[in-house]
């Protein structure tokens, strides 16, 4: 990005003596150690915006149109990595401007977003050290980047070798556990203004996250601005989208009209600039409010002023029935009644179907469910996102309107509503077949959801019986359902066959009293992983049922208890599968560090300790997706003693101390030695 610095004379006069300000040789330390640990305030989020937009640049520069990758920090790979397909850096480069605090080549042009010459080095806000890969000119240059005994840093040179390949990857090892969370979060705050969407590896929900934050879409939106509801009821703010960066502002720095303005509108403004419209801050974590940004904001706000009265009325036009009007009508009263009188944009629409105009279409009248069996009437209907609407059919028994409505919930996946003791599920009753048809036509409620409760299938409850037939079973078993609800009797159904070998948990209310699992929600995961589990060392699955607690004396010796079943669970898995359980432990209790010297450098020790390793680490892979399953049934997860590791250990005693050192020399070094 282009740096406007003002060009300005001095006039002298009088002076005996001056002197230039400057950084003493003794004191570089210690201003390095405040450009890379006081910079930025998320030091995560710093590593994750600069090495993206970086390589976002060497796109740029070099003309390629392919997305950057990235890979996130997983148990198996501690490293977040950063690749770009550009020119790559030669040696000369990484000595003079990757190593340089305040060298940048991106000062002459606004196709780019860099121009600090800080960018390249934040990875230091966050480890002491951290490996870079240049591809350049047919040759693959891997260097560490490390702070050094002088609290200065280096660049060290580790290898070289032929490649085809360009482009340039940052590789940061991640300090703790909790990072994993940190980086994956930061990642979809970060990536969803960021275009085009980069390539993700090492987590395959990363993609779906920052897809379902882009599909937020703004309440209204002009030329070059946007307004999205705020998640929490507030003040409005402001932030300006440039370079795939969503820059913060500050609100104080503004003048009061511009500020009450933003404020009033209790929404999230985003402006979108080119580069070097606006200025960002040393961090770039906000912008540097100087008269240039605050002249951008001040136009921008100008505009909106004029455009708004404008695309709100366009807004309306957008959507395509009465009751989606009357939806979005509530949102534009909340969001902007402080800055523009919206009676007067869409004083047409209605805010609700008062009991007169519900007439008219029909309806007799109006029930929604206040607990899991008693029913309200309503006289009025507050159109909101999400409503179903259910036509009632007077053959139908009372007590099958909510299995039915649960039914269809569940089927349709509308799990947000799977309570029945809210007011987002209205059922209607007409005075005639030809009327419910007719309204459910009605152009003025297209894109709700109407559905007649006789077309929902609907099997009432019988006693249960097992599978064979040869007995019935006088208590009633239940099922857990897919889709779980928001009562606790919502996830679960009755069941009229069981297996003659199923296994119960009692129920209380409907929710488990279990030692190990309660929650619906926690038994289909943990229920889940018990039979995957099962499936993948050949077991037959498992049944799983809910049994009312009243009803557990009346159950045959074959249907045992989940908590009896889960000690023989645990016996099998730490006994049958005593190996592969014992090769997890190890690889789950061992450090990052030893992980990386034994299993990404497995390939500089003999041929033997490799086999052993790949058995190691394939194990550890294959049953990590159970290590929630382990911690919850509590299974023993203390260290097992790593004999690969001691043994080398008792070889070369200096292993301990120098494992913070270049990992990939050591076992080079182990290796040779061997």
């Amino acid at each position: 990005m282009i740096v406007n610095d003002v060009a300005f004379k001095v006039e002298r006069e009088g002076i005996q003596n001056e002197v230039d300000f400057n950084i003493r040789q003794e004191n570089v330390a210690h201003i390095f150690s405040i450009l890379r640990n006081q910079l930025y305030a998320n030091k995560v989020l710093a590593v994750i915006r600069e090495y993206s937009t970086n390589a976002f640049d060497a796109h740029i520069e070099a003309n390629v149109s392919r997305p950057i990758q990235i890979t996130l920090p997983t148990t198996f790979s501690p490293t977040f990595i950063v690749r770009d397909f550009g020119f790559g850096l030669s040696p000369e480069d990484v000595n003079n401007i990757f190593a340089s605090y305040g060298a940048s080549t991106k000062r002459n042009t606004n196709e780019q977003v860099g121009m600090l010459g800080l960018g390249s080095k934040s990875a230091f806000c966050y480890v002491n050290s951290f490996m870079i890969v240049s591809r350049n000119n047919g040759t693959e240059y891997t260097y560490q980047a490390y702070i050094d005994e002088t609290n200065v840093g280096k660049v060290a040179l580790l290898s070289s070798k032929p490649t085809d390949e360009t482009g340039l990857s940052v590789h940061i090892n991640i300090n703790s556990a909790v990072d994993y969370s940190n980086f994956r979060n930061n990642c979809v705050k970060f990536f969803q203004n960021f275009n085009p969407m980069p390539e993700f590896f090492g987590d395959s929900s990363i993609a779906n996250l920052i897809e379902q934050a882009q599909n937020k879409k703004p309440l209204i939106s002009g030329d070059n601005w946007e307004m999205h509801r705020r998640e929490y009821y507030g003040e409005g703010d402001l932030s300006v989208l440039m370079g795939n960066v969503l820059y913060p502002t500050t609100l104080d720095s503004l003048d009061y009209e511009t500020r009450k303005y933003i404020q009033n509108s209790r929404s999230h403004i985003i402006f979108k600039a080119n580069i070097g419209d606006v200025k960002p801050s040393a961090s770039r974590e906000n912008l540097e409010m100087d008269n240039k940004t605050k002249d951008f904001i001040l136009n921008g706000i100008q505009k909106i002023q004029n455009d708004i009265k404008d695309t709100i009325t366009k807004s309306f036009d957008e959507k395509e029935s009465l009751y989606n009007k009357m939806i979005h009508k509530r949102h534009v009263d909340n969001q902007f009644q402080h800055i523009l009188n919206t009676g007067n944009v869409a004083k047409d629409i209605p805010t609700f179907f008062s009991e007169k105009k519900l007439k008219e279409y029909g309806i007799n009248y109006i029930m929604i469910e206040t607990s899991e069996k008693s029913f309200k009437k309503r006289t009025e209907i507050l159109p909101s996102e999400g409503h179903v609407f259910f036509i009632d059919h007077p053959t139908l028994k009372r007590n099958s309107i909510k299995p039915r409505i649960q039914s269809y919930c569940l089927q349709n996946n509308i799990t947000s509503f799977n309570s029945f003791n809210n007011d987002r599920k209205y059922i209607l009753s007409f005075n005639s077949t030809q009327e419910a048809e007719d309204f459910k036509n009605n152009p003025d409620f297209q894109g709700v959801q109407i559905v007649y409760l006789k077309d929902i299938p609907y099997t009432p409850p019988t006693k249960t019986k097992t599978v064979s037939g040869t007995r019935t079973i006088s208590a009633q078993f239940y099922s857990l359902n897919r889709n779980l609800g928001k009562l606790n009797s919502d996830a679960w159904s009755p069941v009229s066959e069981v297996n003659e070998n199923a296994v119960y948990l009692p129920l209380e209310y409907f929710k488990s009293t279990s030692e190990y699992v309660q929650e619906p929600f926690y038994i289909g995961e943990r229920t889940r992983d018990i039979n995957n589990f099962l499936k993948s060392h050949g077991r037959e699955e498992i049944s799983f049922y809910g049994v009312k607690k009243a009803n557990i004396d009346k159950l045959p010796d074959t249907i045992q208890s989940f908590d009896r079943y889960v000690q023989e669970f645990r016996d099998f898995v730490m006994h049958d599968c005593k190996e592969e359980y014992n090769n997890w432990r190890i690889y789950t209790n061992l450090g990052n560090r030893w992980k990386v010297l034994f299993f990404q450098n497995k390939s500089y020790f003999p041929q033997d300790i490799q086999d052993k390793l790949v058995k190691i680490h394939q194990d550890a892979l294959n049953l990590q997706r159970y290590a929630t399953m382990f911690y919850a049934f509590k299974f023993d997860t203390t260290e097992v003693e790593f004999e690969i590791m001691e043994d080398y250990i008792k070889m070369f005693p200096l292993l301990v101390p120098a494992i913070e050192g270049n990992i990939t020399e050591m076992a080079n070094v182990i290796g040779k030695d061997i």
